[in-house]
C-alpha cells in the first residue's frame, strides 16, 4: 500500500503499479525518470508527475482527472481510454494522446506541442 508517498529525483524502472493496493494509492513524482512502468486501470486522480521523464509506460484505462504532468517529457507513452479531465500538460512535450479515445475535457496544454492533438484527429495544419 502506497499512501502519501512522494518520489523526488528517483529512477523508477519496470514497476507494475497495478500490483499495489489501488485503494491506498496516493503518490506523487517530482523530477523522476519513470521507464517501462504500468499504471493501467488505476485511480490516480490528482496525481502529480512534475518535471519528470516518462518513457515506454502505459496509462491505459487510468483515471487521471486533475493530475499534473507539467514540464514532463514523454516518449512512447500509451494513453488509451484514459480519463484526463482537467489534467495539466502545460509545458509538457512528446505526448501522443488520441482525443477520440481519451476524455480531455478542460485539460490544459501549451503550444506548440498541443498541435499534436489535432494531428491525432487527422487534421492537417499548414
Amino acid at each position: 500500500k502506497l499512501q502519501d508517498v512522494k518520489f523526488s529525483a528517483c529512477k523508477l524502472e519496470g514497476i507494475d503499479f497495478t500490483k499495489v493496493n489501488a485503494l491506498g494509492l496516493a503518490i506523487s513524482f517530482h523530477g523522476c525518470l519513470i521507464r517501462n512502468c504500468n499504471f493501467s486501470f488505476l485511480e490516480l486522480k490528482g496525481t502529480a508527475f512534475i518535471e519528470c521523464e516518462i518513457a515506454d509506460t502505459d496509462f491505459i484505462g487510468s483515471r487521471l482527472q486533475e493530475s499534473s504532468f507539467a514540464q514532463t517529457t514523454f516518449r512512447h507513452v500509451t494513453f488509451h481510454e484514459t480519463d484526463l479531465r482537467k489534467a495539466d500538460f502545460t509545458q509538457a512535450t512528446g505526448y501522443l494522446i488520441n482525443p477520440l479515445t481519451c476524455n480531455l475535457k478542460a485539460a490544459r496544454f501549451s503550444l506548440p506541442d498541443a498541435v499534436v492533438l489535432l494531428e491525432e484527429m487527422g487534421i492537417v495544419l499548414e
